[in-house]
């Protein structure tokens, strides 16, 4: 190796730098001119909306770059099924939480207290909600509508009465009650 080669790198990597930076500043347009292209490009009328500060737009574009987390918004609630519906309460006597999902004409629920957890599935067919354990050994029947449900919840031939108000499953789980979401996701629910 010669005593000059570190310099000739340093030559070359200066170079082959100021090349690159000189033809980038060169092929793209001043944001300015951007602008005064996308401008003349558009007929009179009324001013388009101004781009997100930040955003230089493409000769010929006018418009307001969408915001991606609206976008995504947009995509879930296209998702969401008006005929789902979930549900959060308590049973009366012995203080056990109820979790029902509703989607069309099917139901799932969870019941569970620090001795019993119990899955249901069944029917939710013109607001009659008719549910049964895979054991049978348990039984949730009752009405639901926009607001809440009501009804039996029976375990072994115990029962208890119930209440639950409708609710948004993101809520339910803001509110530390995560049997709501899994309910919802062993229903299919699009939320």
């Amino acid at each position: 190796m010669t005593r000059n080669a570190p310099l000739l790198t340093l030559l070359a990597v200066g170079v082959l730098g100021g090349g690159l930076f000189a033809t980038n500043h060169l092929a793209a347009p001043p944001a300015g001119d951007a602008v005064r292209v996308a401008e003349s490009a558009t007929a009179p009328g009324p001013p388009a909306a101004a781009p997100r500060i930040g955003t230089i737009p493409a000769p010929g574009v006018v418009g307001v770059v969408p915001d991606p987390a609206a976008a995504a918004g947009a995509d879930r609630d296209a998702g969401a099924r008006p005929d789902e519906i979930a549900y959060a309460g308590r049973t009366e006597g012995r203080p056990m939480t109820v979790a029902v999902v509703v989607t069309g004409d099917e139901a799932v629920a969870y019941v569970c207290d620090a001795r019993d957890e119990v899955w249901l599935r069944g029917t939710a067919t013109g607001g009659e909600l008719d549910l049964r354990s895979a054991d049978g050994s348990a039984t949730l029947t009752g009405t639901a509508d926009a607001d809440g449900a009501t009804g039996t919840f029976t375990l072994d031939g115990v029962e208890w009465a119930l209440t639950a108000e409708a609710t948004d499953v993101d809520a339910a789980v803001a509110a530390g009650r995560d049997d709501v979401a899994d309910v919802a996701d062993r229903a299919g629910m699009a939320y």
